[in-house]
């Protein structure tokens, strides 16, 4: 405590007397003596309503600014807040509103790091929760992103409290100094929260509790910043001439300060997950032409396709850029003179525009169905909300790293730095069409083993007894694909020397251990000597009809 004894008075007109708390403890010892409001000079002082603080501050505290940490707590209080030192002048402290509260905030800054002129304060509510949060214009882009968070708001991932007007109130009082749903300072940004449903405070009214209601409120919080999003999406189509291709595009730059990363902690990931699957992010193409679709709406189409090329990359940079609406299938009929070896049904147009756009709906769906058109230089991939037909190297990795085995992948992927793929395995439900001549195929900078070939059938079914050596074992030959085809092209390619090359460079102590039977893999690699050619639609050579090899 910084004082020695602290006096609190207070009346209400629903009591007959006033009370009078003494704490002269830190051990939470106190006193509580009854006043005659008439009589009493410290209750007739009150009048008829207040409540008066009496602290005698020891000599050891550090001196406090009063008026700054009354404006520091009380941000939007529901009566006239007034401060006064002495003889100095009365200052009102608080705002009417959370904008207020920003914008003057955007007035007063001496900050070089935006242009006041570029920056407007945005303000929504939904059942008692009113968010406000600012935008800073781009000239070049023509679009208002959010506006970050003051840079020393950033340090440790915590708020210098006396710098940024960051925080979370409840009935006006700041409880919580991070960006609303965030932990730390992410953009500029502040929340209060109002009315029967709002969240209670600890008893220091420093920490809002982790409950329902506080839930609830965030997950407001989270839903308005991202349909301020979508909002911006369609602004710069309506307002700004852009093609809804381009403005759909957009979206995952827009969402970048607050959408989920290893840099940007949620509080509550569910509700931000539901939020962000509600963004239409996603541009699709029918037979009824271009849409923006969320990944809700992803998963009620049921399927979609995928298609990349570099003559479909040009198609949709033409699209994007186009000032009418045109789709990609229009257009190769004009250029190819058909567009018959388009899949038909729903083509998903944008998968691989932005890393978020493809870890977005990468993280529910997967395919079932994988084509290869050589002549055309292409890769289809027929998507289906995920259903446990691929083996995830990340997965086994991430089991690994839970059951202990941290030093032994360290040292795995120390030396193998040079050659570590995102890896998945398909199963033998998943179809592959035109693609007997390759082991695997790439998209999106990941390798698709392909189903129906030796090495797919011997990691989907491990040999290995336990856990542990069931995930190792489906790792290392996962791993050796990457490795091996480097070589594949050489006249002198020796599928049998190739493998134990492999795995003489597994061959430190940690990991003998676990390695298992080569035997196996060597078998299989054997088999596949005349396929571990991968297949990647844009390595294309122009001066050879051999698919570059991974590298």
């Amino acid at each position: 405590m910084v004082a020695d004894t602290v006096e609190i008075v207070t009346v209400s007109p629903d009591e007959d007397e006033a009370r009078k708390i003494s704490l002269r403890s830190v051990h939470g010892v106190f006193l509580i003596k009854l006043l005659d409001k008439a009589t009493d000079p410290e209750a007739r002082a009150l009048g008829p309503h207040g409540t008066s603080f009496k602290l005698t501050f020891r000599r050891s505290a550090k001196p406090i600014d009063v008026l700054a940490t009354v404006k520091q707590w009380v941000r939007f209080p529901r009566c006239k807040v007034s401060v006064i030192i002495d003889d100095q002048p009365v200052e009102n402290v608080g705002f009417k509103s959370p904008k207020e509260a920003l914008e003057a905030y955007i007035e007063n800054s001496t900050t070089q790091i935006f242009d006041k002129d570029k920056v407007k304060i945005v303000e929504k509510s939904i059942n008692g929760v009113s968010l406000a949060f600012a935008l800073q214009h781009s000239s070049h882009f023509r679009d208002w992103s959010f506006l970050p968070a003051p840079e020393n708001t950033r340090r440790n991932r915590r708020l210098q409290l006396e710098n940024s007007p960051v925080a979370t109130c409840v009935e006006g009082i700041a409880v919580e100094f991070d960006t609303p749903g965030y932990v730390g300072g992410t953009i500029l940004s502040i929340a209060n929260i109002v009315g029967h449903d709002a969240p209670r405070t600890n008893v220091a009214r420093s920490l809002v509790e982790a409950t329902t209601e506080k839930e609830n409120a965030i997950r407001h919080v989270y839903r308005m910043l991202f349909e301020s999003v979508a909002e911006e999406s369609i602004r710069l189509r309506n307002e700004e001439g852009f093609s809804l291709t381009w403005s759909v595009e957009q979206i995952p730059f827009l969402l970048g300060p607050i959408a989920a990363s290893a840099r940007i902690p949620i509080q509550y990931r569910i509700a931000h997950q539901d939020a962000f699957s509600a963004v239409p992010m996603f541009v699709v193409e029918t037979e009824e032409g271009r849409s923006a679709k969320s990944l809700a709406d992803l998963k009620a189409l049921d399927e979609f396709w995928s298609v990349d090329s570099q003559l479909m990359r040009s198609v949709e940079n033409f699209v994007r850029e186009a000032r009418s609406e045109v789709t990609a299938k229009a257009l190769l009929v004009t250029s190819q003179g058909t567009s018959a070896a388009i899949p038909n049904g729903a083509l998903l147009a944008n998968s691989h525009r932005a890393d978020l756009v493809q870890a977005a709906f990468q993280s529910d769906f997967e395919p079932v169905e994988i084509v290869g058109n050589l002549s055309d230089r292409r890769l289809d991939m027929k998507w289906q909300v995920a259903r446990d037909r691929w083996i995830y190297q990340d997965a086994i990795v991430g089991e690994l790293y839970d059951s202990g085995l941290h030093d032994i992948l360290r040292y795995f992927q120390e030396h193998e730095r040079d050659r570590k793929q995102n890896v998945m395995s398909a199963k033998s439900i998943v179809k592959s069409i035109n693609l007997d001549e390759y082991a695997a195929v790439r998209a999106d900078y990941k390798l698709y083993l392909l189903p129906g070939t030796p090495l797919a059938h011997l990691i989907e079914n491990p040999a290995a007894t336990s856990i542990i050596d069931k995930l190792f074992e489906q790792f290392v030959y996962m791993n050796s694909l990457p490795y091996i085809s480097r070589g594949f092209s050489a006249p002198d390619f020796n599928a049998g020397e190739a493998v134990e090359r492999y795995y003489r460079t597994l061959a430190s102590q940690p990991i003998v251990r676990y390695l298992p039977n080569i035997e196996p893999l060597r078998n299989s690699i054997t088999q596949m000597a005349g396929r571990l050619r991968i297949f990647d639609p844009l390595s294309w050579s122009q001066r050879d009809d051999i698919i570059n090899r991974f590298a």
